[in-house]
């Protein structure tokens, strides 16, 4: 949201979201989990809302997309030849085009809230987030074909 609103680069705060993820997000905090009935701090109530997007299965996609460039246009003539997302993306990694430390943090956003999700799914909640995230990572190629 940050850097799409103030064109700020996108691998630190990436980096920052998943220190936020990893060291800030309890299993309570996921989509799904139940409410407590008292007051939240603002910055507890801004963590959840951030939280809640990167659970929506078309964010993610929309952030891998743009991470890993599956939507990269290659400088080369390949004639009416029609690439996949996993084809454009390997297209901009020799083009050195994606970074590898955004890649690095996204992994590592998507690792902790997958293990987060997993546990609250075993602690009795959050059984469809845990499989939202699983399906939207595993299927996300599919939507930008």
């Amino acid at each position: 949201e940050l850097h799409a609103r103030l064109s700020l680069p996108l691998p630190p705060l990436l980096a920052c979201q998943a220190q936020l993820t990893e060291l800030a997000v309890e299993v309570s905090m996921l989509p799904g989990a139940p409410a407590s009935g008292r007051e939240e701090p603002v910055a507890l109530q801004e963590l959840r809302r951030q939280l809640a997007q990167l659970s929506e299965p078309a964010q993610i996609t929309k952030l891998f997309s743009l991470v890993l460039c599956f939507r990269h246009a290659p400088k080369l003539d390949i004639g009416p030849l029609r690439l996949r997302a996993y084809q454009r993306h390997c297209l901009a990694v020799v083009s050195h085009e994606v970074c590898p430390t955004a890649v690095e943090s996204l992994v590592h956003i998507y690792s902790v809230l997958l293990l987060k999700a997993r546990a609250a799914a075993k602690a009795g909640f959050g059984h469809q987030v845990f499989h939202s995230l699983a399906n939207a990572i595993a299927y996300m190629e599919r939507s930008e074909e």
